[in-house]
């Protein structure tokens, strides 16, 4: 890709722009803003013209095109072998920051703490969390999403053995644990964690559980 490219428009600099997997030029003075919501700014720093979209706006952000832009206006500079945190502006060693070989220093933008919290919000979004307890039912139990939620509605909401609702792991989720025959891999039903956990225990073996119920019937 040509980075001295020119906008055959206004003859004004082309900028990077990542897209997935791979990245295109644009001029950020002609093109429209890509969102009603969003405005085009110029760099505090370097005067440049750039997209903010609302929700940076509405976190007070968008005074700089650039991470680079932002830490050379504060004239902070990270020693070597150190790096700002694009998340908490933090300097840090390093060692402190995931490998990522398409950044020029090598490093992630921001540290191991920050991807680490920014990854746990965005696996607590309901969409998100629902994409991968569908995920873990179809590589473990080999059955899809909407089955579950049939074999829910057939158990009237409750577990199979207790007629009770979902406890343990799951029961923020309200979800049961899925029962299922260790030697055939077959499903069997949906049972709360106390009573998935009992059978487990005992081996699946139904000769021990009768006899659990003769020891609790004496």
């Amino acid at each position: 890709m040509n980075q001295n490219a020119s906008c055959p428009s206004c003859s004004g600099p082309l900028r990077e722009v990542r897209a997935g997997r791979g990245s295109y030029l644009r001029c950020y003075s002609c093109k429209p803003a890509r969102s009603k919501t969003g405005e085009d700014r110029q760099c505090l720093l370097c005067a440049g013209a750039f997209y903010v979209s609302a929700a940076l706006i509405k976190k007070g952000c968008g005074l700089y095109c650039s991470y680079t832009c932002r830490i050379a206006d504060k004239g902070v500079a990270a020693p070597e072998g150190f790096k700002h945190c694009g998340a908490c502006t933090t300097i840090k060693p390093l060692e402190d920051f995931s490998i990522n070989k398409t950044k020029a220093d090598g490093r992630q933008v921001r540290c191991r703490a920050c991807a680490s919290i920014a990854g746990a919000k965005h696996r607590s979004k309901p969409e998100v969390e629902k994409a991968a307890f569908a995920r873990h039912l179809e590589r473990k139990y080999g059955i899809t999403l909407p089955e579950y939620e049939l074999m829910v509605q057939q158990q009237n909401g409750t577990c199979a053995i207790c007629g009770g609702l979902p406890n343990g792991p799951g029961a923020e989720n309200k979800r049961f644990d899925v029962d299922h025959c260790h030697k055939t891999g077959r499903v069997r039903g949906l049972l709360c964690s106390g009573c998935n956990r009992g059978i487990g225990f005992l081996g699946d073996d139904p000769a021990r559980l009768q006899a659990a119920v003769d020891y609790l019937n004496k």
